[in-house]
């Protein structure tokens, strides 16, 4: 995601320690019409105890997929309206919000929903890693004889 200039709209911190963030990413396209983005970025912060849960084979791949995860698991979602009149650009980023308020709301009055984002990022994380570690190359120079021979294949 390409990092705009924007203001935060709006702050909220929850009991469970999860962060939600609301920005204005709009900006001006032509004379008076803008681009609307809201951007909403929820922060959860990771608990032990949902490491604790993973059932995870090899060690290296939890590893790497921790590492990437962090301290915590975000979700970032973005509303947007293209070539929105400059003087309903106030009323389209008040209904973009509510949206989004609405949409979060949902998930965030769910008390298992900082264990499925958990596990729905670590899914994702994880084939990230699988996909990076058989994309990376092999490093087989130490067993490296030279070139092969393939004179047997060919008769005097």
């Amino acid at each position: 995601m390409t990092q705009q200039p924007s203001h935060v709209l709006k702050e909220q911190h929850f009991a469970n320690g999860m962060a939600l963030t609301f920005y204005d990413c709009s900006r001006p396209v032509a004379a008076d019409r803008w681009h609307v983005e809201i951007r909403a970025e929820l922060v959860a912060p990771l608990a032990e105890e949902l490491w604790q849960g993973v059932a995870e084979e090899d060690q290296a791949l939890l590893g790497a997929v921790r590492e990437r995860m962090g301290r915590a698991a975000e979700l970032h979602l973005v509303r947007e309206r293209n070539f929105v009149d400059g003087a309903g650009r106030e009323a389209i980023v008040a209904d973009l919000m509510g949206q989004l308020e609405e949409n979060l709301g949902r998930y965030l009055v769910d008390p298992s929903f900082p264990r499925r984002l958990f596990v729905r990022r670590y899914e994702e994380l994880r084939e990230q890693c699988l996909l990076a570690r058989r994309a990376a190359p092999v490093n087989d120079e130490e067993d490296d004889d030279g070139p092969a021979d393939f004179s047997h294949c060919f008769r005097d």
